[in-house]
């Protein structure tokens, strides 16, 4: 099982910015303040970041990951193989999807 840690929150004394936490911060605040977006649950979401494979400035920004098959399923049969779900812990309790954040991509994207 992986377990996600919350960054130690003493790296903002020294200068350093947390990109995770303040990306799941600004979620849960579009989450809150949007009808569109009422129904995510921040606290079961991980929000991590990947460098981006090219370093052009089109192409994907971030990409989200289910943790779970059709129906909330942890296992699902194919082709005659098992395949299963690695469970993920987040801040206590398990998480249902990753927003994977592609960096430095996201941020040369232009605001509209």
């Amino acid at each position: 099982m992986a377990v996600v840690k919350p960054r130690d929150r003493e790296c903002w004394a020294v200068g350093h910015f947390d990109f995770c936490d303040a990306m799941t911060r600004l979620c849960e605040d579009i989450s809150r303040r949007h009808p569109e977006f009422g129904h995510v649950q921040m606290p079961r979401v991980a929000v991590t970041f990947a460098q981006a494979r090219s370093p052009v400035h089109w192409g994907v920004q971030a990409r989200l990951t289910p943790l779970r098959f059709e129906g909330g399923r942890t296992t699902e049969q194919r082709k005659g193989r098992l395949w299963t779900v690695q469970k993920v812990l987040h801040r206590g309790q398990e998480a249902l999807y990753v927003l994977t954040f592609l960096l430095p991509r996201f941020f040369e994207s232009a605001v509209r």
